[in-house]
């Protein structure tokens, strides 16, 4: 069989899905059953969370009280200039930050009523005892008031629904967010966005969940510089890792100013776009509201992480935004917006599909959320990968006649994700792999077919070196996906026989150092070891 490894641009999206389908629909009897229920279950999981923060108001009942109308906020756009996914110029909108400096989006009032509910919920979750004798280093005591039930937690990091902080302690906080939600955040998300979500039109905004998060710099430098297992928190401070969140749009709001505080901020995947494909040399910045009460908002699957706060203490409330079906829908897939469709499922599929009897149910039940997640988003770059990883993983099961076809087709996924996300680390890191997975299957006269493509491979390894180095000089702590690709890299060189090359790159573990080489994160410490042993290896091989 003859084959050409670089299938770019020979297939549509159309007969990508198609081809999907087909190995669904041969691997699968109840596929149509399946998807009904999966796509009942991501609407439930809506509803539930709808459900939470109903108190709020939804944008319909909530404007409709306010007898008169305030000016939509001042805002401007935070872009991503960069290239379309047809190669023009182009420039991509990342986020809106309100500019006007006598309109917050918050008073002060309103903020120190705020922070003072949620300082009496942290507090109340300590005893007198506790207070007195809790040395900092002390992480069960720590995770007794900073455990989360929401976000990624890290140490230093305390969080407080915002639902709960009006229920249990401050009523005030619900009549502060039915007007700050009445008055200017649904108009503006409403006005900025709409254009964005191609069936916001069809929907009534609500809150599905929201979050004061405290970032204690002090605690998480302190927890990192007495305790190993946490030492890359004294690096970065405390932070978020990079994720998506659900619902469609993400609004933060400071709550202290920047005077008090060193690091923090949003950093976006795509402010790498010019970098990673240009090399432009400029590195950027970490986004803030431009002061205290204001906002940046922005779309809920634009990948982007929270910046490791170094000094002090940054407060911010985060609303997470949602929509349901204004009108009476006529079946259950008119009841959310397409785009938390998408996110709902992607999320469904690392919940549901890992409690499979065998590992290929595992794998097609994967390919099924993700294959129904483009259904509704198309242009969903971060499906389009993880699709393309599970027909990589498909492909292992199969015949190895059958297994070239899917894994030609794993790569056409990969590619289309390629141009949607380019500056996704993950994804390079994977496409890298997929690539090396892809050329086991073909015979040894079709070698010479793919000889040339060894620099499309390392080429992608060096892209997702070089994302991960350029989050970690922003302030992100990307420790364990930096550690894979380096590991998966310095493999390539080594199956090559190549290992002076191999040597170079896998040297970035002796920098790891102690700084995670006993890490607590069992997947970290596996990945470390394998690469510490892999560097001794070819090293003795020199």
């Amino acid at each position: 069989m003859k084959m050409v490894l670089n299938t770019k641009g020979n297939l549509n999206t159309h007969s990508l899905l198609e081809k999907v389908d087909t190995i669904l629909n041969s691997q699968l009897n109840d596929f149509t059953q399946r998807k009904k229920e999966i796509l009942a279950g991501i609407i439930t999981s809506h509803a539930k969370d709808a459900e939470f923060s109903a108190s709020f108001g939804s944008e319909e009942s909530v404007i409709g009280d306010i007898t008169t109308a305030a000016p939509i906020s001042v805002y401007k756009w935070l872009y991503a200039n960069g290239e379309d996914i047809d190669g023009r110029p182009s420039k991509r909108k990342l986020a809106i930050q309100t500019i006007d400096p006598d309109q917050p989006i918050l008073d002060q009032e309103s903020i120190s009523i705020i922070r003072g509910a949620a300082q009496k919920m942290w507090d109340g979750k300590r005893t007198e005892a506790q207070v007195a004798s809790q040395s900092i280093s002390d992480s069960k005591a720590q995770d007794k008031y900073t455990e989360s039930q929401f976000t990624y937690q890290m140490k230093g990091n305390y969080e407080a629904h915002l639902v709960h902080l009006a229920n249990n302690f401050d009523d005030r906080i619900r009549t502060i967010m039915i007007d700050a939600l009445g008055k200017k955040i649904y108009p503006l998300v409403r006005k900025v966005f709409r254009p964005l979500i191609s069936d916001l039109d069809d929907f009534d905004l609500s809150v599905y969940d929201s979050l004061v998060i405290r970032y204690n710099s002090t605690e998480a430098m302190m927890v990192g510089n007495n305790n190993s297992n946490n030492s890359t928190v004294a690096r970065f401070g405390a932070g978020q890792p990079l994720h998506r969140d659900l619902g469609i749009v993400s609004v933060n709001i400071m709550l202290n100013s920047d005077e008090e505080f060193q690091g923090g901020g949003t950093m976006f995947e795509n402010q790498l776009h010019n970098e990673i494909t240009k090399g432009d040399g400029v590195i950027p910045s970490a986004l803030k509201p431009i002061g205290v009460g204001h906002a940046i908002a922005h779309l809920s699957n634009e990948r982007h992480a929270g910046v490791g706060t170094t000094d002090g203490l940054r407060d911010i409330l985060v609303i997470f935004l949602t929509a349901s079906s204004n009108s009476s829908a006529s079946n259950v897939e008119s009841t959310i917006p397409n785009m938390e469709k998408a996110a709902r499922l992607k999320t469904s599929a690392r919940k549901k599909c890992n409690n499979c009897d065998t590992l290929e149910e595992s794998i097609l039940c994967r390919m099924m959320h993700q294959r129904l997640a483009l259904q509704f988003s198309p242009a969903d770059g971060e499906a389009w990968h993880y699709i393309g990883m599970s027909l990589r993983e498909h492909a292992k099961t199969e015949k190895d006649s059958q297994a070239l076809g899917i894994m030609q087709l794993s790569i056409s996924c990969l590619e289309q994700a390629a141009k949607l996300i380019p500056c996704d680390g993950r994804l390079c890191n994977n496409f890298g792999l997929a690539l090396e997975t892809l050329s086991t299957y073909i015979t040894a006269t079709d070698k010479t077919i793919i000889s040339g493509d060894q620099e499309r491979i390392i080429g992608y390894y060096k892209r997702s070196v070089r994302i991960h180095q350029l989050c970690e000089q922003i302030g992100c702590d990307v420790s364990l996906d930096l550690a894979m690709v380096i590991l998966n890299y310095g493999l390539y060189f080594a199956n090559q026989d190549e290992f002076e090359h191999a040597v170079k790159i896998l040297l970035r573990f002796r920098f790891f150092g102690e700084d995670i080489k006993y890490s607590s994160n069992s997947e970290q410490s596996r990945i470390i070891n394998d690469g510490f042993r892999l560097l001794n290896f070819c090293e003795g091989k020199i």
